[in-house]
């Protein structure tokens, strides 16, 4: 009875270890790839200013990372038309799409959105 609760008191904190390791895995991931986004992000800030609306444009900052890489997509693929967002989109690939979500979604927004 004694090593049935040794052996589930081992697995359980092996199970613990796994589950760490893999958090702080998946926080190195996010931190990675939000780094990546912050590079990629000087073709977006150029017209997206990042503390608000410039010209009418709004800011991307704060966006859902879902809905970003939606709108990313349309642009890519025809369902909206304005062809600097037209052209800046094909050249993404879905990393990088992820990365720019990732790292506009972390930032706290403070103009108005499009959608």
């Amino acid at each position: 009875m004694k090593l049935k609760r040794v052996r589930a008191a081992v697995c359980a904190l092996i199970a613990a270890g796994f589950t760490s390791f893999a958090t702080a895995q998946s926080s190195d991931d996010d931190a990675r790839l939000k780094a990546y986004g912050k590079r990629l992000s000087s073709q977006c800030t150029n017209c997206h200013r990042i503390e608000g609306s410039d010209d009418r444009i709004p800011s991307i900052a704060g966006w859902p990372t879902e809905e970003f890489i939606f709108v990313l997509k349309a642009y890519r693929d025809g369902g909206r038309a304005e062809p600097t967002m037209a052209a800046g989109a094909h050249r993404l690939d879905e990393n990088q799409m992820k990365a720019l979500a990732s790292y506009f979604g972390s930032l706290k927004p403070s103009g108005p959105r499009l959608r």
